[in-house]
């Protein structure tokens, strides 16, 4: 008898791994690769690397393993609603008549009393509304066609079928019964998502209503069968299976956030400042102006504790933020929350380019992946000899330095491209090396910065440290964007390289200007650039600047606007500061990431 291949043990286990799918995609934990066929050893790579993705979000070792911790979370009672973006329940401006109407078709035979039930109802209503300005008012009306949220209860709730899911034809419907005070008849609905508890359906949008016809089932049998155990638990979550599906109804998707009430898992009964966030910027323009500033400021990842500390982050073009945390690398979505990209791979370095995305793997190989895509393609296979990574800020070439001699080599990202040495002669004291978009900037221990440009890549010192007795190479820091090189001094001024150069004369290329002089930036901790915008945070001034460098001299001085911290931020020493277009991100000591959006702030500040 010929031993089972993979093939067969996958197929034998299909079931088991069909579950875990399921509910995977309830936490958007699974996504299936694209771009090449799939078979059942793919399915289960994506399932493997969905297991590690939700064992990050419950802050559990990423294994990739379903063991019994990763099932325990597995199974608690959530919602199986597999939709993480917005929901596309209402028309845009279904808002303007700022209110609902609901009505009770039938209250449950069970452990729950009809004050509980509108309680529970009343209370979810008041917390959603109650964040809008004006708020959103919920009306009970009598049960009759216009009602645009119906409420009930169901003896055959396992007879529901789902709509739109991998197991259900397109076109399926489901014949069920109303019960009283609805005279009993036959009625075919499409369920759009259930689980044990609950079940939410709802139809398309017609020309005349700005919304669609919602009804919300709950199970009188919650857990298959009539029993006292089964209905008192039923009872005790019920609240917050009310309040997360009226965040659903309301068109917000799932949270990666365990302390929000949209976290799938039906355990938080109160909105949480993420869940208020989500709501206001659903509806955005109807809020009052004054609450602006709230919204500029966001948390995008908690304080960390043990295995998933967050050393390094990186941000492109776009708003694309990533983080790189024990090995692992994540890619933020808005919507989404964090989604695990790194696959198999040990990341010990991260950067990126508005095309590619690069790690350098802890054997030392280089890899890249396309933006869009989702396979690695190694491009550097040399192991096992320290390096660093650094991507041009076009995307055009990818630079890495060989610690050991200082010898730096390019990578265009053309194809059929080779490595190439840029200078035989490279200090074996070069610790760092910056870019931009057509530059390459070398840092020596001693301090020394030197620029490699030209057809023959020529190195040309432009600062010197070791010049400055109080300074040394720790006590300052370069950052590249366009074609403009900015260095935060440790004496906490901002300087441009002006880049001028006078023929016969090297001491000319050591011009650096203080940009910041004009407006008393002092005390500056961290900068970032992007584009053509340059952002300082200063921890003694409480403030976040920027300026905008389009069109302007090098060296001239910078018109800058600066902005308040809110009293109700509270960051930390901060490790790196990086940004995206309108975006800045900080990354506190304790793993914490902040983000700012001067695109949404766009009056107030102090201007200089």
């Amino acid at each position: 008898m010929q031993d089972p291949t993979a093939h067969d043990v996958l197929r034998e286990s299909r079931p088991a791994i069909k579950k875990i799918i399921e509910h995977l995609s309830c936490f958007n934990c699974y996504s299936l690769p694209s771009g090449k066929p799939i078979d059942e050893l793919d399915e289960y790579a994506a399932v493997c690397t969905g297991i590690a993705k939700f064992q990050g979000l419950i802050g559990v070792p990423e294994t990739g393993i379903f063991d019994a911790a990763t099932a325990k979370h597995l199974k608690q009672p959530h919602c199986h609603n597999h939709i993480s973006h917005e929901e596309k329940i209402f028309a845009d401006d279904w808002y303007k008549n700022s209110s609902l109407t609901y009505c009770f078709e039938q209250y449950p035979d069970n452990y729950l009393t009809v004050v509980e039930v509108r309680n529970a109802f009343e209370t979810a209503f008041k917390e959603w509304g109650g964040h809008l300005t004006p708020p959103l008012r919920f009306e009970e009306k009598s049960p009759h066609k216009d009602v645009d949220i119906r409420i009930g209860w169901r003896y055959d709730f396992g007879k529901l079928s789902l709509i739109g899911n991998e197991n259900a034809n397109d076109d399926a419907v489901t014949e069920c019964t109303d019960y009283e005070p609805v005279p009993v008849q036959r009625v075919q609905e499409t369920v759009k998502w259930k689980d044990e508890w609950v079940a939410v359906s709802y139809s398309s949008q017609s020309k005349e209503k700005l919304h669609a016809d919602i009804k919300i089932y709950f199970n009188e049998w919650a857990d298959g069968g009539p029993t006292e155990d089964s209905q008192q638990f039923a009872s005790r979550i019920f609240p917050q299976i009310v309040l997360h599906q009226i965040g659903h109804i309301l068109g917000l998707g799932h949270s990666i956030g365990k302390d929000s009430v949209m976290w799938p898992v039906y355990k938080n009964s109160e909105l949480h400042k993420n869940d208020i966030y989500e709501i206001k910027k659903r509806y955005g323009g109807q809020f009052l102006v004054d609450r602006q500033r709230d919204l500029e400021w966001r948390v995008i990842l908690e304080s960390e504790e043990g295995i998933s500390y967050t050393e390094d982050i990186v941000a492109i073009p776009g708003n694309h933020l990533y983080r790189l945390a024990n090995g692992v690398i994540w890619e933020h979505d808005p919507s989404l929350g964090w989604e695990r990209v790194s696959g198999h791979y040990q990341a010990t370095q991260i950067d990126a380019s508005p095309q590619y995305l690069y790690l350098l793997n802890i054997d030392g190989k280089i890899l890249r992946r396309a933006r869009e895509g989702k396979f690695w393609e190694e491009i550097d296979g040399e192991s096992r000899y320290p390096k660093t990574i650094r991507a041009a800020r076009d995307g055009k070439e990818l630079y890495k330095l060989d610690l050991r001699n200082g010898l730096v080599s390019s990578f265009s990202n053309e194809p059929g491209c080779q490595w190439r040495l840029l200078d035989a002669n490279s200090d074996e004291n070069t610790r760092d090396i910056v870019t931009t978009a057509s530059q390459v900037f070398f840092i020596h221990d001693d301090g020394a910065v030197f620029v490699s440009e030209g057809a023959y890549r020529q190195c040309h010192l432009i600062h010197n440290h070791g010049e400055e007795k109080r300074y040394g190479a720790d006590d300052f820091e370069l950052v590249g964007s366009g074609d403009r090189l900015y260095q935060l001094h440790a004496s906490g001024q901002v300087l441009e390289w002006d880049g001028m150069r006078t023929p016969n004369d090297p001491e000319s290329l050591k011009n650096w200007v203080n940009i910041g002089e004009l407006c008393e930036l002092r005390s500056i901790g961290n900068i970032a650039a992007a584009g053509t915008y340059l952002y300082a945070y200063s921890n003694k001034q409480n403030m976040v600047w920027f300026t905008d460098r389009k069109n302007k001299i090098l060296g001239s001085p910078a018109e800058w606007v600066g902005k308040p911290i809110p009293s109700h931020i509270n960051l930390g020493y901060i490790m790196k500061l990086v940004a995206s277009e309108y975006n800045v991100y900080f990354l506190e000591s304790t793993g914490a990431i902040y983000s700012y959006s001067f695109q949404m702030s766009k009056s107030g500040g102090k201007f200089c």
